[in-house]
């Protein structure tokens, strides 16, 4: 689970594959992201609120656009489950923990 830097979304990983957004004040879902294959382990909010990362048992990580709820990247290279990821402070970074027994650093300035 996390919430956006403007307290404004919480965001919760699923056992279900997917992302649920909600809604800070009304706890209503505001909107479902899909696309992972096994369950959502870890999710992070970019600091300018804009980006989604989610790290999954499908040893991907995922970047989410916030204003169009779409995937714009899908980040391969564990080779066994991603249950850790956040943003560095500038957001021009991703870090990624692993079951593999690495961390991976990941350069967002492509989404």
């Amino acid at each position: 689970m996390a919430v956006s830097k403007n307290g404004k979304l919480i965001a919760s990983g699923s056992s279900d594959n997917s992302i649920i957004l909600y809604d800070a004040v009304t706890f209503k879902t505001k909107a479902v992201l899909e696309g992972h294959k096994s369950y959502v382990m870890s999710i992070a909010f970019s600091p300018d609120g804009t980006h989604l990362v989610s790290g999954s048992y499908d040893k991907t990580l995922k970047i989410w656009n916030l204003h169009t709820l779409e995937c714009v990247a899908t980040l391969e290279g564990h080779t066994y489950l991603v249950n850790t990821v956040c943003y560095s402070n500038n957001g021009r970074k991703i870090a990624s923990g692993s079951n593999d027994t690495t961390l991976k650093i990941w350069n967002t300035d492509n989404f």
